[in-house]
This record gives C-alpha cells, sequence and structure tokens, in this order.
C-alpha cells in the first residue's frame, strides 16, 4: 500500500515537471527579437551614440581589439588597427 502511494506521488512529480519545462522555444525566439530591436533603438538615441563614441574611444580596448585582429587573421595582419 505504502508503496503504491510512493510511486503515485512520484509519478505526479514527474509529471509535474515534464509539463512545466517545455513550450519555450518560440518565446526565446521572440525575446531575441524584441531584445535586438530594443538595443539598436537605445544604439540610434544620442545617449547610446555618445557611450558608444566612449567606450570605443578606450585605449585598452583599442588595444585589446587590435591584438585580437592581429592574432585571429593571418592574411589581414595590417598595422592601421584605429589610427
Amino acid at each position: 500500500m505504502y508503496r503504491f502511494i510512493y510511486v503515485t506521488i512520484v509519478g505526479f512529480c514527474l509529471l509535474f515537471l515534464t509539463a512545466c519545462g517545455g513550450g519555450n522555444a518560440s518565446t526565446k525566439d521572440s525575446d531575441y527579437d524584441q531584445t535586438k530591436k530594443m538595443v539598436i533603438d537605445i544604439l540610434q538615441t544620442d545617449e547610446g551614440k555618445k557611450a558608444l563614441t566612449d567606450t570605443l574611444s578606450d585605449e585598452k580596448l583599442k588595444k585589446g581589439i587590435c591584438h585580437q585582429f592581429r592574432r585571429g587573421k593571418k592574411g589581414n595582419q595590417r598595422n592601421t588597427c584605429f589610427r
């Protein structure tokens, strides 16, 4: 009798957990599209443009990007990074 109750409780728990986990594939795509639109809208404002300009004018960031560029692309080894 206890075994039947135990199996029933475990069965309902498994059923509940599997029912709550599915159906999020389409919402993830729409979340991505909404986030993408939001970021584009933010970057098109004056504050967004200023923040991006300030970020790209950082010397440490420039050196890191140039280092990645030179290391990653063997055929395009130019010394004209952000000059």
